[in-house]
């Protein structure tokens, strides 16, 4: 008897806020990764992380595309490229007009958190 692979999704958003007229120009964004699935929801919930803000606590100046470091190293973690949808205000309300969400998906594996490698930029 053959079972269906099972899939575990995650979504990676960045909005960006500002550029610096530095030299080099430096980016300060929203940047965030929304983890979601059945398996996930049953254990521990729906988890998202901040890993950058374009003001506040978390504010941080990029010198790098932190997008683009992202999505590689999510594709190292096992998880595949989906869809991208760019900007637009119908989805979802609270998202500014200059965003961008990456739809990733991966096998399931017993026992692995759904965020884990956890994903750390430079």
């Amino acid at each position: 008897m053959t079972t269906s692979q099972q899939w575990e999704y995650c979504l990676l958003a960045v909005g960006i806020a500002s550029r610096t007229t530095s030299k080099p120009p430096e980016l300060a964004m929203d940047l965030g990764i929304y983890y979601f699935g059945d398996q996930y929801v049953n254990q521990l919930g729906n988890c998202y992380h901040i890993l950058s803000e374009s003001s506040g606590n978390n504010r941080r100046l990029w010198s790098y595309d932190p997008w683009q470091q992202a999505i590689a190293l999510l594709g190292v973690g096992g998880w595949e490229l989906v869809s991208v949808h760019h900007g637009g205000d119908s989805y979802p309300d609270n998202w500014p007009n200059s965003h961008t969400i990456a739809y990733l998906k991966r096998p399931i594996i017993p026992g692995r958190r759904i965020d884990e490698p956890k994903l750390i930029l430079p």
